[in-house]
């Protein structure tokens, strides 16, 4: 059991690694009730702003995502994996996406300082990525698209199910992952 004070979760160090950590500390118990499932029936799509953002779900018998990221600019070599498959399972989850920090381009650190975000942000928990390196030493080649997926990971959760559904997703980001567990709730979970 999670309890949780405040308006927002901590941001540790930006990754959900820390979580995983002191969840797996704290131990499993095995509940009697049944695991709750949400298997997708037919294709769905959403498109976010311009159709440059998308979610598409596919029927399937397990959780997987294939996730393609298209940054505003080019990323560096260190970083530059921008397709990303990955297959959901614990040991996946917490060896690929858990370890992968929020992410920020260091041209937009004003702007985003400016609207009033990013307050806690700092070379700690968030991966700073410059024109041709990082200011900070990136965890695994894949950071970027492996915050994207847990981001996108963390918005499905809100279903209350789990999700049965191949994914194939672009560019996607908080609003656009709420208003697809806004679709599927209208559609299929009354």
């Amino acid at each position: 059991m999670i309890e949780i004070e405040g308006i927002e979760i901590p941001a540790l160090d930006g990754s959900a690694l820390g979580f995983v950590n002191e969840i797996e500390k704290v131990g499993f118990e095995i509940l009697k009730k049944r695991k709750e499932f949400f298997c997708v029936p037919e294709e769905i799509k959403i498109f976010g702003k311009n159709n440059k953002s998308y979610i598409v779900l596919k029927p399937s018998s397990n959780f997987e995502v294939l996730y393609h990221f298209e940054p505003k600019r080019n990323l560096p070599k260190i970083i530059d994996v921008t397709h990303y498959h990955y297959i959901h399972s614990p040991q996946n989850f917490k060896k690929f996406i858990a370890p992968c920090r929020t992410f920020c381009f260091k041209e937009d650190i004003e702007k985003i300082k400016t609207m009033g975000l990013g307050k806690g942000g700092n070379l700690e928990n968030t991966l700073i990525i410059d024109k041709d390196s990082t200011l900070n030493l990136p965890r695994n080649s894949h950071e970027p698209i492996g915050h994207k997926i847990l981001d996108l990971l963390g918005d499905l959760y809100v279903l209350g199910k789990f999700l049965n559904a191949k994914i194939e997703a672009k560019n996607t980001y908080h609003i656009l992952n709420i208003n697809l567990v806004k679709l599927l709730k209208q559609k299929y979970l009354n």
